[in-house]
């Protein structure tokens, strides 16, 4: 019973590995949401609520569960921020607590990199990155903006596409291109598009700006579709395969 954070051998509690406040918008009337997959030989599973295992003892899910709440509040009401101001490519959100949600988005990804469930297997950062990522949750260190720095992006087009938005958790998954030259990894839950960027020299990443600042400032890039493709061929390949039908 090793914690994953700690390392020490505690009981450990069952853990979300997305916090399960993300699951409010794609539960049905009786608190259940389906588990799709475009794998061969996968079946559509129900499941009553997120999905967690033994992961972390009982003092590192409390300071997750810290991070948790406050990115709620960020993200769906409750926090003390100032209003969004509307820019010509993003809204930009000021007043965050810079190391409570660096920390929180920086969990997510190790999060899923760690896990074991077979939803996750295809988020794995590898040896040094998840090793890093552990050390800087354990000490609490937030870091610089550019290490291991989120960018988060909204559908601001389509209005079918933000609703399936609305509906859609995708667990973080590594893309094949690269941003100059770093590894990427995207997810999609909350209504947002979450991208980390991912290597041993993101201080050379010349857009900075995209990333949440340490004085609390937080742009959410208008995505424009970015998204639009990728969903719909999603949806084709589900089809298909009758994940979709009632």
């Amino acid at each position: 019973m090793i914690c994953k954070l700690c390392k020490q051998d505690k009981p450990l509690r069952n853990s979300h590995i997305i916090p399960e406040f993300f699951y409010s918008s794609i539960y049905d009337e009786r608190h259940r949401f389906y588990i799709v997959s475009t794998a061969p030989g996968e079946r559509r599973g129900i499941r009553p609520k997120g999905i967690y295992e033994k992961l972390l003892c009982e003092t590192c899910e409390d300071a997750f569960g810290d991070y948790d709440d406050y990115g709620r509040k960020v993200l769906f009401g409750g926090a003390s921020i100032e209003i969004p101001k509307n820019y010509p490519d993003a809204y930009v959100t000021s007043n965050i607590n810079y190391r409570k949600f660096k920390l929180f988005s920086m969990s997510l990804l190790w999060r899923a990199s760690v896990s074991e469930r077979i939803e996750f297997k295809i988020t794995k950062l590898g040896g040094p990155h998840e090793e890093r990522l552990r050390q800087m949750l354990y000490d609490k260190n937030p870091g610089e903006p550019y290490e291991y720095g989120c960018i988060l992006m909204v559908e601001n087009n389509k209005p079918e596409v933000m609703d399936l938005m609305g509906r859609l958790i995708l667990p973080p998954e590594k893309l094949q291109l690269r941003i100059e030259g770093h590894r990427v990894f995207r997810a999609a839950f909350g209504n947002l598009w979450w991208v980390w960027v991912v290597s041993n020299h993101t201080k050379s990443f010349s857009k900075q700006k995209v990333f949440m600042d340490q004085h609390g400032t937080l742009p959410i890039i208008k995505a424009k579709s970015h998204g639009f493709s990728f969903l719909k061929n999603l949806t084709l390949e589900l089809e298909k395969k009758g994940m979709l039908d009632d």
